[in-house]
């Protein structure tokens, strides 16, 4: 785990302009270390009823799931700020 959270908090802070990396740390800190209370107890509670296969299952399917949206979510600002661009230029 320490392996994978250092190689995505430098991924994160080598991919963001230097005016932009506190404001994106700072949301992805929120995200990362703010999702464990809420996340934790839920997917305990899924295992605690289905068992730990199921646990497990869900808590990937919920993890594709909101990949899935922060790149839709993401593509969809780029493509918006390309829009703008164009119409400024």
């Amino acid at each position: 785990m320490i392996t994978v959270n250092t190689a995505a908090n430098s991924l994160v802070q080598m991919s963001t302009s230097p005016e932009m990396r506190g404001r994106v740390m700072g949301i992805y800190v929120l995200v990362f270390t703010g999702g464990a209370p809420i996340g934790a107890p839920l997917i305990g509670w899924i295992s605690d009823l289905g068992g730990p296969r199921v646990g497990v299952m869900i808590g990937g399917l919920l993890t594709l799931v909101g990949t899935g949206l922060a790149i839709l979510l993401t593509r969809m600002i780029g493509a918006r700020r390309t829009r703008v661009a164009l119409a400024t230029a």
